[in-house]
């Protein structure tokens, strides 16, 4: 390749062109730029598809269908219901519950000598069939929520608590509905909030409040961490449980955030940092009440958690306002509340439709338009 060459290949590889996705749009009076069609093009494609549009939608663009309700709609249902489509949308579920984080579990080896590479991609293709079957067969955010349900081979059925399948394939299961009820009790999720030699109550905290509840998590003070070394709790210690109340009982440094926290988090008490259904801890009757403030009150472990997470609206919001991030590509503002308020909206409308979501998401201004500063 002559110099000549290299910089034009160079400045096509540095141009904003080539390394992002233009939106201008046609400003609006409403603060919003309206896309056209090439753009719908795009931004449909890298929904469904995390690639560029294919020659149906570039023939649709060219047509000018994707400014218009119809063809819109016609398109993302054609989308919708592509192979490669199934694999991206499931993606945007398993990072909105955090699930990428059981590929990088790491237990002491000596205290869970079961755990191996292969069980880790059992785990998390197990969660991710689970999800599958919640979206694309069920089409039900019931059975996403409290789908007692499960993905087991011979490897996770000690994990799962059920007999060995007598094979090495996942196999779809029925699991005890007082032990396992939606996906906050699979066990790849239960156990990415696990580290060391134990499960995390603090780590299972954090995450339903941020994942499901969409409640704002402020980073630790600087320092507490280091104050917080050498802390020893008073009195008797047999649980995780117990260790956590007694150092965090500490101070109103650690109250004001670990009350939320911590309430949260013991509600999955029931299950080891395996995701293992247990009655004991060490030795010790579980403990797995927990409360979280203003919202749910108080909650008698995972089931009864399940059960007040279907009668509330509040992880549909949630889970409504990640998919408008996603979709949109941007962080939700105040203005956009009513948007996220309409596709919990087009949910419920639809006796909680999962896919009839995306597509109602995909008809919103929000996705059609862009901020115009």
């Amino acid at each position: 390749m002559d110099a000549a060459v290299a910089l034009v290949v160079q400045a096509l590889l540095e141009s904003p062109w080539f390394l992002y996705r233009p939106e201008l749009g046609v400003a609006g009076d409403d603060g919003m730029a309206r896309l056209d069609d090439w753009e719908m093009a795009s931004r449909l494609s890298y929904f469904f598809l995390d690639s560029m549009p294919d020659d149906d939608l570039f023939a649709a663009a060219e047509a000018g269908k994707l400014t218009t309700d119809d063809g819109l709609e016609a398109e993302a249902r054609r989308l919708l219901a592509d192979g490669q489509a199934r694999a991206v949308i499931t993606g945007f579920f398993s990072e909105w519950l955090r699930l990428y984080k059981i590929d990088s579990l790491a237990l002491d080896a000596a205290t869970f000598p079961e755990l191996d590479q292969a069980m880790r991609l059992d785990l998390a293709r197990s969660a991710e069939l689970f999800l599958d079957k919640a979206i694309w067969e069920d089409d039900a955010w019931a059975s996403l929520i409290t789908g007692s349900y499960g993905f087991v081979n011979d490897r996770l059925a000690p994990i799962f608590g059920v007999d060995a399948p007598g094979s090495d394939e996942l196999v779809l299961v029925q699991l005890d509905e007082q032990q396992r009820r939606g996906v906050l009790t699979q066990p790849a999720l239960l156990a990415a909030t696990s580290h060391g030699i134990a499960h995390s109550p603090i780590y299972r905290g954090v995450t339903m409040l941020s994942s499901i509840l969409c409640k704002d998590m402020p980073a630790p003070p600087p320092g507490i961490l280091d104050n917080f070394e050498g802390v020893e709790p008073e009195g008797e210690v047999c649980t995780t449980r117990d260790r956590i109340q007694k150092t965090h009982d500490v101070g109103p440094t650690c109250q004001n955030c670990h009350q939320d926290i911590d309430g949260a988090g013991f509600v999955f008490e029931a299950y080891d940092a395996l995701g293992r259904y247990r009655t004991e801890d060490n030795g010790c009757s579980i403990d797995d009440s927990g409360h979280f403030p203003g919202t749910l009150g108080d909650v008698d472990g995972a089931i009864d958690l399940a059960d007040k997470l279907a009668a509330s609206a509040l992880p549909a919001t949630c889970m409504a306002k990640h998919l408008f991030r996603y979709a949109a590509g941007r962080k939700d503002k105040a203005g956009d509340a009513c948007e996220v308020d309409a596709l919990v909206a087009a949910m419920d409308e639809t006796g909680g439709s999962l896919q009839e979501t995306i597509i109602h998401m995909v008809l919103s201004p929000a996705f059609r338009s862009r901020p115009n500063p």
